[in-house]
């Protein structure tokens, strides 16, 4: 009977990395920069776990795919040099399941928004402010620090 319990044992161990690369999640998908430009050699940062993390590189066309997922949730990190880190989070994976991204990568100046000068603006306002101040005794020192007086 033991000898039975080992075997069906050994059996069950040696099928179960069969059946987990079977049921294994995919998450793949495409970097572009702001412009809509494949981004070659960005690196992706597949974070799961702990212990599931999977660094993979785009290609001359932005892909990117890893594979061999255990199902959960997961993270997406993208970083290229003279981009911001574009950041996907919870991304939940079924088993056998597949995932497409669209990663978009911009830059600091992409980030901000630049807006033009209003017209209209009254710069003599700032006439106004000096003018009123520059009769109050406090804002008229001598060299030596004392107050000059009227």
């Amino acid at each position: 009977m033991l000898h039975k319990l080992g075997c069906f044992v050994i059996a069950l161990g040696l099928a179960m990395p069969a059946w987990c690369v079977e049921r294994a999640a995919t998450i793949s998908g495409f970097v572009h920069n702001a412009e809509g430009a494949p981004q070659m050699g960005a690196a992706v940062e597949v974070l799961g776990s702990a212990f599931d993390t999977f660094r993979v590189f785009t290609d001359e066309k932005g892909f990117f795919r890893a594979s061999g997922l255990i199902p959960g949730t997961y993270t997406v990190k993208v970083s290229a040099p003279s981009f911001l880190p574009t950041l996907r989070e919870k991304i939940s994976l079924k088993a056998g399941a597949g995932v497409l991204l669209n990663l978009t990568l911009s830059t600091i100046f992409d980030a901000i928004q630049f807006a033009p000068r209003r017209e209209g603006t009254d710069d003599g306002d700032w006439d106004w402010v000096l003018r009123s101040a520059s009769n109050r005794p406090v804002l008229r020192v001598l060299p030596d620090g004392s107050p000059v007086s009227r």
